[in-house]
């Protein structure tokens, strides 16, 4: 997981931005975790996502960037709900979530990216 979540930069205002790959499943969510500059060309456009927290404890496995990572029962619902209304082949589609169910990174995001 530390991979994944590399620290970001704050002096060049970097968000994290999740990808939903468009050959996921209900029963395989493919995500890739990317980090950009807010200001950049290269930043896409993308959607904020703010779900009801809920537990504590993550419970469903999705893939991020190849590796297993565990979200909250509402974030894996949604994405689910994405893959299952959206058509097969779909294109990628890319988002903004403000926790990903890891309590070291909330604080951080609260404390950077949600100045922005």
């Amino acid at each position: 997981m530390a991979t994944i979540l590399s620290p970001l930069d704050k002096t060049k205002q970097e968000i994290r931005l999740l990808k939903l790959d468009g050959s996921s499943t209900a029963d395989g969510i493919k995500l890739s975790l990317s980090t950009f500059e807010l200001q950049s060309p290269s930043c896409p456009r993308y959607t904020a996502i703010s779900y009801t927290w809920g537990p504590a404890t993550p419970e469903f496995e999705v893939t991020i960037n190849g590796e297993a990572f565990k979200i909250r029962k509402n974030l894996h619902s949604l994405f689910c709900h994405l893959v299952e209304a959206l058509s097969p082949g779909y294109e990628s589609k890319t988002f903004i979530i403000d926790d990903l169910g890891t309590p070291d990174l909330a604080e951080e995001k609260r404390g950077h990216e949600h100045r922005n």
